[in-house]
């Protein structure tokens, strides 16, 4: 039985479309007299086609609709008005429209959560004698943590300091186990969300991202770009960049995209650990004196995931603001290419503008701007338009290790499955090399003197 409608209905339908229509119209021409992108307005009209031969049945009387229901809602007042004079919603910028989420801090405490945490925090190492003790009370210890969290008693244990010397002194801070459960829980529930706001081009610390990545990502392109050989490169470096990074600054921005007080709590808690004594005096190099309120601690999960975070900023800012192109980050280690030398310089002063005055850092001479046909010195290697090689200071540092293992194993002190475990990653390093110079070196001086 076909379904007809009365007059009345079919003029409540139309009025209500031509509400609609009306204020997506208004909205699309707004958007466009303030800049924003503008929505598709196709689809509109599409629509409108539809209705336009029933614009008769809509009558209006100083903006009030002429059907009974309409008349019976008409009240004086700011109802009243016409809807071509009535207010527009207001449009928020661009960045206050970055979506934000809300409401993760339970998902971090939620036991399954944590107990993949520990998964992945004993990966590798689970026969260490702290991991197999919190292991032998997994259940316990897991509900610990998970109450700490849920009542807000968590405290991060003291870090235990050591230093590196390769390929630089280093100081590194390590954490008992339990801490970094409660690190790796807040990492695997945050970095999918905050994947989706980094640029493709930052390559550090990031699942499917690494050295290789980034080196592949810059021979590609220099073998994309006619006459690279004639390009510029420059390479930013910040200075002392984990020792340096400001604890309000990069809070702030976890605020920005995380709205939850909680979480914004526990990592408070984790940044500002020690007192908030983890940074170095600006200028100084020496590890025995600290200061308060800079600082991430090296070798800790968060760190690495908020080293982004806060770098993500300056990536953001030299491609939407200062549009440039051929742009890639790894860690603080940022490289741009242009045919325009002056270009480039402008860039960099730009950027080290927005480094000093919006991120609380600054750069180190290493930041300079050269031809590409010098080469180019990124992530461990040196490449040009025709070939890849590695790094002088990495390769003499490659040839000294080997020496040390091979003579550890002539004297007995390792297995030779041990020595050829090393021997096989630093073949890995040089396979990405296209001179095969060093790796016939090394094979010679292995293979000739064992």
């Amino acid at each position: 039985m076909a379904f007809a409608l009365s007059r009345w209905q079919l003029e409540q339908h139309v009025e209500c479309w031509f509400a609609v229509f009306e204020f997506e119209q208004r909205a699309y021409e707004h958007e466009q007299q303030s800049g924003l992108r503008p929505r598709s307005f196709q689809t509109f009209n599409v629509r409108r086609e539809r209705f336009k031969d029933l614009s008769p049945v809509l009558k209006r009387d100083k903006g009030a609709f002429s059907s009974p229901m309409a008349k019976k809602c008409n009240k004086p007042g700011p109802a009243d008005q016409s809807r071509a004079s009535r207010p527009l919603i207001t449009f928020a910028p661009k960045e206050s429209r970055m979506k934000r989420y809300s409401n993760i801090y339970p998902k971090i405490y939620d036991f399954e959560s944590l107990l993949i945490a520990y998964n992945n925090a004993k990966k590798l190492k689970r026969f260490r004698n702290e991991i197999l003790r919190f292991t032998d009370r997994l259940e316990e210890n897991l509900i610990i943590i998970q109450n700490e969290l849920i009542w807000k008693t968590y405290e991060q244990s003291q870090y235990r300091e050591f230093f590196v010397n390769e390929p630089k002194k280093r100081l590194i801070m390590a954490l008992p186990f339990r801490d970094r459960v409660v690190q790796w829980s807040i990492y695997q529930n945050l970095s999918s969300m905050l994947e989706r706001k980094y640029i493709s081009d930052s390559f550090a610390c990031r699942k499917g991202k690494g050295v290789h990545q980034a080196l592949q990502w810059l021979w590609n392109l220099l073998g994309s770009i006619p006459n690279s050989k004639d390009w510029y490169c420059l390479k930013l470096d910040i200075h002392k960049y984990f020792y340096r990074v400001n604890h309000s600054i990069l809070l702030s921005i976890y605020e920005k995209h995380f709205p939850d007080k909680d979480l914004l709590w526990l990592l408070g808690k984790i940044i500002t650990a020690n007192d908030g004594n983890l940074g170095l005096v600006d200028g100084s190099v020496d590890y025995e004196t600290r200061t308060c309120g800079v600082g991430m601690a090296v070798g800790n999960l968060v760190s690495q995931m908020s080293a982004n975070v806060y770098l993500n900023e300056l990536d953001q800012f030299a491609k939407r603001d200062l549009g440039i192109r051929h742009y890639a980050r790894y860690m603080d280690d940022v490289l741009c290419l242009s045919p325009n030398k002056r270009e480039l310089h402008e860039w960099r002063l730009a950027m080290q503008e927005f480094v000093e005055t919006r991120l609380a850092l600054r750069t180190n001479s290493k930041t300079q701007v050269r031809p590409v046909s010098q080469g180019i010195d990124w992530v461990g290697y040196r490449t040009w338009p025709s070939m890849i090689r590695l790094r002088k200071s990495s390769a003499k540092r490659l040839k000294r290790r080997l020496k040390s293992l091979r003579r550890m194993f002539i004297e007995g002190s390792i297995t030779f499955r041990d020595f050829d475990n090393s021997f096989q990653s630093y073949m890995g390093m040089m396979k990405h090399c296209t001179d095969d110079a060093l790796k016939e070196s090394v094979c010679e001086m292995i293979g000739g003197k064992l």
